[in-house]
């Protein structure tokens, strides 16, 4: 497959929407730091702490968005020392793209569906649905490490920082 040469509106495009993660984790900052500190949700124990959870997330989505800016910049560096082309080929960009979309769908269902079938019933799935389609190719190593991360996870915000996830309508928790 021939490269193309890096394309300024690929760059671009890639800052701007690592730009618009870190915009999101500031707006859930922010919401957990005003909304949720009026309502008094947002301090005590982790029964009384509903921001504990939702900042964990915009603090991983700032550490994501931060780690894709310095890999885009890297990769220009590295076309622009080496005169060589450090981005993906056409067909390439399409199956990166359709895997975002795919990931971001899947996450888009389960934040839909958390609050009704809980965190054990409905993060399992999504883990199995993102080491599918993030190259995993056998579905079962796929759903057992899915189910593994999932409880490793688990263990991490009950036992080892007292959150308590959502439990659904199945009432499922530790």
């Amino acid at each position: 497959m021939s490269q193309e040469a890096p394309g300024r509106r690929s760059i671009v495009g890639e800052l701007v929407m690592a730009a618009a993660f870190l915009g999101l984790a500031g707006l859930i900052f922010q919401q957990t730091r005003t909304v949720f500190a009026e309502a008094g949700a947002a301090e005590g124990g982790a029964m009384q702490d509903a921001a504990m959870y939702p900042e964990f997330l915009a603090g991983t989505l700032v550490a994501l968005a931060l780690l894709q800016i310095a890999r885009t910049l890297s990769g220009v560096r590295a076309a622009l020392a080496t005169g060589a082309d450090a981005h993906l080929s056409q067909p390439d960009r399409r199956r990166q793209m359709i895997k975002a979309l795919v990931c971001s769908a899947a996450f888009t269902v389960y934040l839909l569906v958390l609050r009704m079938t809980g965190y054990h019933l409905a993060t399992p799935v999504l883990m199995a649905v993102f080491y599918f389609t993030l190259g995993v190719r056998n579905p079962l190593v796929a759903a057992l490490v899915g189910t593994a991360t999932s409880l490793l996870m688990s263990l991490f915000f009950e036992f080892g920082l007292n959150v308590i996830l959502p439990v659904g309508r199945f009432g499922i928790g530790f």
